[in-house]
């Protein structure tokens, strides 16, 4: 493969669902991901109670731009380096929307694990978990696309507002991308949390990098979705 420091690896234009395959089967784009994944945990410290709500922002932010700079060019130069700088550039900026992200999510997988405990005994409470369910894949699929857009040079003056409403024009305009984005992470995410400590090593190098990385291709490449179903 091409290990020029601008493409690491030859990627096919017009055919995601090759350049997805590449990534994943590539030393380099395998490595990357994994210390993506190491970075947003350190960043989030999830076992730390509201830390998320505190830094969420940057690192969802920084995450995303990588895994769209993955996505677009076949690598990112200097990974540290670039999460770190993304990450403090957009703070402050995306400090709101990342609590709110955060919380949300917090609440809604909280309200959609205990609506699932109590439906094995009453059968009303399934409604309810479905509308958990719902709502929180609405909230990712807006993150999809909300994070990135901050860091792309043409929103430089666009509010967070406007933004978010860009971003749930983009959830209808790219629906199918979208969604197969968020029903990776929801798969992913609860799978692995689900069947821990088995799971362990996979918690430590992929859970949040794999579906990052899948949100790039969502965000980045409207038709990748032709060539993976």
């Amino acid at each position: 493969m091409d290990n020029t420091p601008h493409n690491k690896f030859q990627i096919t234009k017009g055919s995601p669902g090759l350049r997805l395959r590449e990534i994943l089967m590539d030393s380099d784009g395998l490595l990357t991901l994994v210390k993506l994944n190491v970075l947003f945990l350190f960043t989030t410290l999830p076992f730390i109670p509201f830390f998320l709500l505190i830094t969420g922002g940057g690192s969802f932010t920084a995450l995303l731009y990588c895994t769209n700079q993955l996505v677009r060019t076949g690598s990112v130069l200097q990974v540290m380096k670039t999460y770190f700088n993304i990450f403090k550039k957009y703070f402050k900026r995306t400090f709101i929307a990342g609590m709110i992200l955060s919380l949300t999510s917090v609440v809604l997988i909280a309200g959609l694990i205990i609506y699932l405990t109590m439906a094995g005994s009453n059968i009303i409470y399934i409604p309810m978990a479905s509308v958990s369910l719902l709502a929180l894949i609405f909230i990712w699929s807006v993150a999809v696309h909300l994070f990135p857009a901050f860091t792309e040079e043409e929103n430089s003056n666009k509010t967070a507002k406007e933004l978010f409403k860009e971003s749930v024009s983009l959830i209808f305009a790219k629906m199918k991308e979208t969604l197969v984005a968020v029903i990776i992470s929801v798969i992913v995410i609860f799978g692995i949390i689900l069947m821990l400590p088995k799971t362990l090593p996979l918690l430590l190098v992929m859970i949040f990098s794999v579906p990052a990385l899948a949100a790039g291709f969502a965000h980045s490449d409207a038709e990748f979705i032709s060539d993976i179903i």
